[in-house]
């Protein structure tokens, strides 16, 4: 903490600044780009034991997230109230299957700084699934699903950045609606 003080004082904050943003893209890529974080072979090694794909993949994001729920009773305690609810091996078949998503066909085409293509989820990529769970007691639980093999979702990308998708968070988030709707229905964001 000294050292970054004294850059800060010594009129170097460029130069800290710089170091930061460089640190912080790497951790960014660290945590957005590591689909593969979770592996098959990691999974298959906790479900053959007797446990669930949902439960084999919330000990691996404990893991991850440095909680140690063997011996830390408070870590224990959060895994059993938030992991539990919060992580779902889903069904891609139901999602390929959804009148929302199979009825949505789009080219492939860039025009300009916008593009319209298939982007993925790898097998046990973790991604938000639906909206968050309040309990009764206050809790917010994230919604976190996987897939044990890859699902594509079309997406909407401007400058390389996905700005629109359907993904089972859309889809799910949007069921109520979906199932009401009837004859031709167009969706814009």
């Amino acid at each position: 903490m000294e050292k970054w003080i004294k850059l800060k004082k010594s009129g170097e904050r460029m130069k800290h600044s710089n170091v930061l943003t460089e640190k912080v893209k790497e951790d960014n890529y660290k945590v957005n780009h590591a689909p593969d974080f979770i592996t098959k072979k990691e999974i298959d090694e906790i479900v053959t034991s007797g446990f669930s794909y949902e439960y084999a993949f919330g000990v691996i994001l404990a893991a991850a997230f440095w909680l140690d729920i063997v011996d830390n009773n408070q870590d224990k305690d959060l895994f059993n109230q938030y992991f539990k609810k919060m992580i779902h091996k889903l069904d891609e078949n139901e999602f390929y299957d959804n009148p929302y998503y199979k009825n949505i066909k789009i080219p492939t085409v860039k025009i300009g700084n916008s593009e319209l293509k298939y982007e993925n989820y790898k097998s046990f990529e973790g991604f938000v699934c639906n909206d968050i769970i309040q309990t009764k007691e206050g809790r917010q639980i994230p919604q976190i699903g996987f897939f044990d093999k890859e699902f594509r979702f079309p997406a909407v990308l401007e400058n390389d950045r996905i700005w629109m998708t359907i993904t089972p968070n859309e889809i799910e988030t949007m069921k109520e609606a979906v199932d009401g709707a009837f004859g031709n229905v167009l969706t814009f964001g």
